[in-house]
């Protein structure tokens, strides 16, 4: 029988290849084992209660209250040296508690699997506002759907942001990984995390008083209100580079979603302004299953000159920018093409999953991209071989 955190984590260590453990209540504690569902053992009456008492007082009385109100929490929690993303709910009147498995650390940038000039642009954005000794601004939004791996990417950009001296506030719900522990961390930086609930009381009053403390980059969980957009966007044009994730589909979804936020405190006219001013990038994604693996697909825009686009209100225009693949911008399409070219995403499912008008076209293009790739490659280590037989004639 199943009494404590403890147990888990013990489990979790013995199998790296455990990702999440279920605990219902009268039922007992089920594990998922490189996607699979298996049962384990009987659970402990009084597990929740025990779970409850490992954490920190001010966590511990957050999680109660969230309980009794909402009827559910999340929270992370570490043991053993492994954490876990932690989600409390009822369901026909029990409590089923799901553990989901943390790596150590986020991915690196090179790691997610984004298309080469998505991952080019992101680096040269990064370069230029981490490097510079002036403050450089500006807002990048990662869109998705709960469970698309949005805090995935923004961990890898935080893990190439601690490598410069810069101070980095996050504002988190809750907190996922321990940023100061990065081994890429520079000596001169400064990380400063943040849970929602423990340390500030939403989003809104945390980036507030965020900016008041001197940050060079915010990250900010989520834009859930007109008040944190608003909030994220004065941050933003007032030389803070910052990040944060939005609930959308696309990339141009995010662009309106955050600026239909944005309505609720100015005129539109104003609001459009506003994020045109500020906007440097997003990306929009999604994880495809293949095999064991999920995979992720993505869209990427990168506005750049063609910020007027969004002051007129011609977010639409995009579509084709974003379809011609400037600046690293690609559509789910693109990237999804690329990614069968590469014999990484089998055909039949992009076809079925992102297969717009432009697919086939896309795909022909980035196999004729690696045909010639091939042939460079054939041709150079050929005259290499071709040279060392002449020089030993």
């Amino acid at each position: 029988m199943i009494t404590s955190l403890r147990e888990i984590a013990e489990k979790a260590r013995e199998n790296s290849k455990i990702s999440d453990f279920h605990v219902v209540e009268e039922e007992g504690v089920y594990y998922r084992n490189l996607g699979a569902l298996k049962f384990w053992d009987k659970v402990d009456g009084n597990f929740l209660e025990n779970l409850l008492k490992t954490l920190p007082q001010g966590l511990k009385k957050l999680a109660e209250e969230r309980l009794e109100k909402k009827g559910g929490a999340d929270f992370s929690i570490e043991e053993l040296g492994i954490r876990f993303r932690v989600a409390v709910r009822k369901g026909e009147g029990k409590w089923n508690i799901t553990f989901r498995r943390l790596p150590e650390f986020p991915p690196k940038l090179e790691e997610l699997g984004l298309y080469p000039e998505t991952e080019k642009a992101l680096r040269e954005i990064l370069r230029k506002t981490t490097e510079s000794a002036s403050k450089q601004g500006g807002l990048i939004l990662i869109a998705g759907a709960t469970g698309s791996g949005k805090s995935t990417t923004v961990g890898a950009l935080i893990r190439e942001i601690v490598k410069y001296p810069k101070k980095l506030i996050t504002l988190e719900d809750p907190i996922e990984y321990k940023f100061s522990r990065l081994p890429e961390r520079d000596t001169n930086s400064l990380v400063i995390q943040r849970e929602l609930g423990l340390d500030f009381p939403n989003f809104a009053e945390g980036i507030y008083q965020g900016l008041r403390e001197d940050p060079d980059v915010i990250l900010v969980g989520e834009l859930r209100d007109e008040n944190s957009a608003n909030y994220c966007v004065i941050g933003a044009l007032t030389g803070h580079l910052v990040f944060s994730t939005i609930h959308a589909e696309r990339a141009i979804e995010a662009i309106t979603g955050l600026i239909t936020k944005l309505e609720g405190k100015m005129n539109p006219r104003e609001a459009r302004g506003r994020v045109a001013s500020c906007l440097i990038g997003v990306i929009a994604q999604k994880l495809i299953k293949v095999g064991e693996k999920r995979i992720l697909v993505h869209e990427a825009l990168f506005p750049g000159e063609r910020k007027s686009y969004i002051e007129r209100g011609e977010e639409g225009n995009f579509r084709s920018f974003i379809d011609n693949m400037n600046n690293g911008s690609i559509s789910f399409e693109g990237h999804s093409a690329y990614l069968v070219s590469k014999g990484i995403l089998p055909l039949d499912k992009a076809r079925i999953l992102f297969g717009g008008d432009n697919f086939d076209a896309l795909l022909e293009r980035f196999k004729k991209q690696k045909d010639l790739k091939n042939a460079v490659e054939h041709n150079h280590h050929f005259l290499k071989g071709f040279k060392r037989n002449l020089r030993e004639i």
